[in-house]
């Protein structure tokens, strides 16, 4: 009787601990978006929307955090001369701002001076490891982040003419979601 019990008890707890799990699962996901530009005036603007993602659509009412944002950038410097470039991002119920004052003044910078060697044609490769510690303003970057959609400005400084292209961009956010 009393091994009966043990058992009864054993698999009594075996459905709360499941049913628990149920009502609590949770996960941590990857959004991976890519897009790329070019440009010969040193100034770019794209919006991003990981909303229609896969993943995004699947967990968005359960988002509970967002963990991790990182991006991996393949740039292409078409000039002669070195040249730096900074990223700026801005919510998306934000106007699109179409020049570079506008842009320095109410968008927030997110990458601040990446250093492009000289060209013609050579390639700078950001990893998304490097991504990490070249970022600021992270909590910002969470924030527009957990919407799902923002404006990316991309703007380079290194003379009057500046021509480079964004041969890929990759957006990596990360989040915890569960109900």
């Amino acid at each position: 009787m009393k091994n009966r019990t043990s058992k009864v008890s054993l698999f009594g707890l075996l459905i709360v601990t499941l049913t628990l799990a149920g009502c609590i699962l949770s996960g941590t996901f990857v959004v991976d978006y890519m897009f790329s530009f070019s440009t010969a005036t040193g100034f770019y603007h794209y919006m991003v929307d990981v909303t229609t993602t896969e993943t995004w659509e699947e967990h968005q009412e359960d988002i509970q955090r967002i963990d991790v944002v990182g991006f991996e950038m393949w740039l292409t410097n078409n000039m002669a001369n070195e040249m730096t470039f900074n990223v700026y991002l801005d919510d998306a119920d934000q106007p699109t701002y179409d020049n570079y004052e506008d842009v320095d003044d109410n968008a927030t910078q997110v990458l601040d001076n990446l250093v492009l060697a000289a060209g013609p044609g050579t390639a700078t490769h950001v990893t998304y490891g490097m991504s990490l510690s070249q970022i600021k303003n992270v909590e910002y970057i969470k924030d527009v982040a957990e919407a799902g959609r923002f404006h990316y400005y991309g703007v380079a400084e290194g003379g009057a003419y500046t021509n480079f292209t964004v041969d890929s961009v990759r957006v990596i956010i990360t989040f915890t979601a569960g109900s």
